[in-house]
């Protein structure tokens, strides 16, 4: 055998190793898991749920036992934090109240934000 003939056996030979270790590999490798199509689920108090996702500037009468019943919540702003998250201040308004909030989350897991100053008429 030919030193030149020797070189491309080698080189096949080596190749074709390379190719069957990738194989041997992937074969050996889990399969990913599957993608779950499930879709978040919305937080369970209604006024944030309404909040993490209706329309800026819209207003909707939601049912919230906590506060007497249907209160009147509107998106005023909406703003990214610098956590990442998306932020948006609203307002709830009922027959004895009026407040405003401000609620931060991604996806399905919104908080409402404690308020650290509140200013007094």
């Amino acid at each position: 055998m030919q030193p030149k003939d020797a070189r491309r056996s080698l080189r096949v030979a080596i190749q074709c190793g390379a190719v069957l270790l990738v194989f041997s590999v992937a074969a050996c490798v889990p399969p990913a898991p599957a993608v779950s199509a499930m879709q978040p689920q919305a937080p369970a108090d209604p006024v944030l749920s309404y909040v993490s996702s209706g329309p800026i500037g819209r207003t909707a009468v939601v049912n919230e036992p906590s506060l007497g019943g249907n209160v009147i919540v509107v998106i005023d702003t909406q703003y990214n934090a610098a956590s990442g998250q998306t932020c948006r201040t609203y307002a709830v308004t009922s027959s004895s109240l009026q407040t405003q909030h401000l609620a931060c989350g991604t996806g399905a897991d919104w908080q409402v934000v404690p308020a650290l100053i509140s200013s007094s008429n």
